[in-house]
């Protein structure tokens, strides 16, 4: 894990440099094209000075990355550095794949999209489980970092909308049983469970989310509003089967 975290590290680290070198480029550019033409001395070193103090303001931006990956290899393959690297997109399903330890598991919106999707279509072969499992340790890993005042990751955050965004209509139904394809009942308590503990992850400030997060009409639900059947209706928040998103945190019923 140590060697995957140091290329990871190393990858960034070569980025960083890239990016200083085309901004450096973009500077010298930018100067050669304002000086152009320009005969006055004073106006000549007034361009030229704010084109050196960009690309002063560029290197320090540069020690500050330098600093950074310094920082990451002291520390090591901590789940923080790990989920930066990824978030990065160095490390893909590497670390996941080594540790089994969703800690590591490359969140983002596109993942949630793709778990989303299979859920709106009742397609639990394939991957599903790893997938569901991904989403149900999230949304536990978000209570205790609620509790502790530790605030998810924006990737993390985007994930969880991804789900919710995608299975809208069928979170609208749940009340009437209105899973598609055939999952066992067991899969329909874990999905209800699932989706339940997304939202409240998902809508709880001190996961770094919020209400506004939420969609439409799952905000309608939690807020007891009838949306005269385009969103939940006051019969379905009466269904208990998903929890309120605000005041402490709770976990949904099953």
């Amino acid at each position: 894990m140590a060697c995957i975290c140091v290329h990871g590290v190393i990858d960034q680290w070569i980025s960083d440099v890239q990016w200083y070198r085309n901004r450096i480029d973009e500077i010298e550019t930018e100067f050669n094209s304002s000086v152009t033409g320009i005969e006055d001395f004073t106006a000549y070193t007034a361009i030229e000075a704010s084109h050196n103090s960009q690309a002063r303001i560029a290197y320090e931006k540069l020690e500050e990355y330098s600093d950074a990956c310094s920082d990451m290899l002291a520390d090591g393959p901590t789940p923080e550095t790990v989920r930066k690297l990824t978030e990065a997109g160095h490390l893909s399903m590497a670390p996941f794949a080594v540790t089994g330890d969703h800690e590591y598991y490359p969140y983002d919106e596109s993942v949630g999209e793709d778990l989303a999707e299979r859920i709106r279509s009742g397609d639990y072969g394939g991957n599903y489980d790893e997938l569901h499992d991904a989403a149900l340790a999230l949304s536990e890993r978000a209570a205790n970092a609620a509790q502790n005042g530790e605030e998810l990751s924006e990737s993390e955050l985007d994930f969880l909308e991804a789900v919710l965004n995608g299975t809208d209509d069928v979170m609208l139904d749940l009340h009437d049983d209105g899973f598609r394809g055939d999952p066992s009942a067991s899969q329909q308590q874990e999905i209800a469970a699932m989706l339940g503990m997304s939202i409240v992850a998902l809508s709880h400030p001190s996961t770094g989310g919020g209400h506004d997060r939420l969609p439409e009409s799952v905000r309608n639900l939690s807020e007891g509003v009838s949306s005269g059947g385009s969103g939940y209706s006051s019969s379905a928040a009466q269904g208990g089967r998903a929890p309120a998103t605000s005041g402490g945190w709770r976990t949904p019923p099953a």
